[in-house]
């Protein structure tokens, strides 16, 4: 009977050890994440200056790396292919790999290329622990002379 008790107790020590470590893993990674641009409305014939911001807090009691390198752009709902081109390159903060607890990474890149036609433009960004809100923003036709 003390050996079945002593069974019970370790296999309840075990598992409790283990969803409690699940809880710290959950509560490690705690990204806000965020997407702008810098003015909603583009002439078609300007979108060469057309920047999008990407911005994370780690919200999260440790550091944690964001992993951005495998994130994805979404643009129209489809995602962008050459984003993990264009994340793998640039300029990179310390802590863009290693993101201590309340700090932020902040990087742009120029991205007109890819919104030169008249339209509305969805964009959202997603990794593997953040998802940002979806933005809009529009390009106009080249104007009329």
């Amino acid at each position: 009977m003390k050996k079945i008790t002593v069974i019970i107790s370790s296999a309840f020590l075990f598992f409790s050890f283990f969803l409690s470590r699940a809880d710290e893993v959950n509560e490690k990674i705690k990204l806000w994440a965020a997407v702008s641009v810098t003015k909603p409305v583009f002439q078609s014939n300007s979108t060469e200056n057309l920047q999008i911001f990407f911005a994370l807090v780690n919200d999260g009691k440790t550091t944690v790396n964001p992993e951005t390198d495998s994130s994805r752009l979404f643009i129209n709902g489809k995602e962008l292919e050459a984003w993990s081109f264009i994340v793998a390159n640039g300029p990179r903060s310390m802590n863009y790999n290693a993101l201590p607890p309340g700090g932020s990474i902040v990087f742009t890149y120029a991205m007109g290329n890819y919104f030169t036609n008249s339209g509305i433009y969805k964009v959202r960004w997603e990794g593997e622990n953040f998802k940002t809100s979806e933005i809009t923003f529009r390009v106009l036709p080249k104007p009329i002379k």
